[in-house]
Order: C-alpha cells, then structure tokens, then sequence
C-alpha cells in the first residue's frame, strides 16, 4: 500500500462530517474553508451533465429494464470511468487550492478572485496533469471507483429508487445528483490534502532553517547582524 492511498483516504475522512450518515457529505465549515466551491461546482455541473448526455444517447433507442439495481449495473458500464474522471479533476482542484504553491491560485487567493481559476487555461491545464498523476496509481484509481459507487448506490437508497421498479429514464437523475455529490465532496477532500501538505512544507521549511541556523561556540544561534 502506497503513502499516497493512505493520504487519499485520510483527506475524505477529513472531509466526512461525522455526525450526517453516508459516503458523501457536505458542510458548511468546509465549504468556508475551499475558496471558489460555487464557481468549481458550476464548473463541474456542466461537465457531469454532458457525461450523462453521452451516456444517455448511447443507450438511446434500447430497450432498458426497469428494475432498478439492474439498470444501475448496466449503465455503470458507461457512466463510470468518465465520472471518475471527472471527479479526479475535482480532487486535483482542490489539492490546487489548497496547498497554494501554483503562483496563479496564490494570487487568486490574494486577491479574493478564487472564483474565476475555471476561467483560467492554465489552471485547468495544472488541475488535468495533477489528475494524470492520481490516476497512475492504482490503489487510488480503486479508491475513487468504489467511493464514487458507494455515493451512487447510497443516493440510490436514499432516494427509493433502489430495489424497485422505476421509469428507466430515472436512472440519468441518479447519476447526475450522484455524481455531483462525489464532485463536490472530491473537491473539499483535495483542499483538505493540499492543505495538509501546505502545513507539511512550512513545518519541514522551519525545521530545514533551525538545522542550518549558524550556532556560537556558547550552543546559542548568532544573530544575522
């Protein structure tokens, strides 16, 4: 097991409200603490709709069944891999944000315009490599299906739409308000990681300069002037 996994699942914990049931869920003192969460989820909420239109015309003119868990399994086929795609860019935002050491976001930040990073080339170019470099690894590959399943299938429940007979064009609902649970609590989960590798990099950079701080012969540091 890699320290990245271990990170990964840590940062969704961090990210759990302990008190509300189920995989995803949102607060009000994260999202205060995530600089530009409307803008990403609107970012985000076009993308995910465009996946489930691409999903949606490729099963157009099939005949679907309507048993619920069923249909679930057979447009999983389809929906899965964009969507966790989809919510690796998320992640990858907010590890962005975060740890603020891209210079863009740290003046975004400065200058409280957080919000408009999804308008910037750049940025999105940074977020797509720092996703590429998620989704080498593939304990976390693991980690993002299951957590996005268990999302789906949780809102599935919570809904009644689980284990039922259902209009078949439902199941499109279901994968869109799931898969923006999972966005959203992606994005909040990489602030949390970057943000604890923000104070990781300033703890390591006060230890580096107390070790190669000049020392006098009395074991006291010596002063710059």
């Amino acid at each position: 097991m890699t320290d990245l996994i271990e990170e990964v699942r840590a940062s969704f914990e961090k990210a759990r409200h302990p008190e509300v049931e189920g995989p995803v869920t949102l607060v009000a003192d994260d999202l205060a603490q995530a600089p530009g969460f409307m803008a990403m989820k609107a970012y985000f909420e076009n993308r995910v709709q465009i996946v489930t239109r691409r999903g949606y015309r490729h099963f157009a003119g099939a005949t679907l069944t309507s048993n619920a868990d069923e249909l679930l399994k057979l447009t999983a086929m389809e929906m899965v891999t964009p969507l966790l795609a989809t919510t690796f860019r998320a992640f990858s935002d907010g590890v962005l944000i975060g740890q603020r050491d891209n210079h863009l976001v740290r003046m975004a930040i400065h200058f409280h315009t957080a919000d408009n990073l999804w308008e910037d080339d750049d940025f999105l170019k940074a977020s797509k490599e720092l996703s590429t470099g998620f989704a080498d690894d593939e304990e976390v590959v693991t980690y993002f299906g299951e957590y996005l399943m268990g999302g789906v299938n949780h809102l599935a429940h919570v809904t009644g739409f689980a284990h039922s007979e259902v209009d078949p064009i439902k199941i499109w609902d279901i994968w869109i308000m799931g898969g923006m649970a999972c966005v959203c609590a992606s994005f909040l989960a990489g602030n949390k990681l970057g943000t604890s590798w923000r104070e990781r990099d300033v703890l390591d950079g006060i230890a580096i300069a107390t070790e190669e701080a000049p020392v006098g012969s009395t074991g006291e540091d010596v002063p710059d002037n």
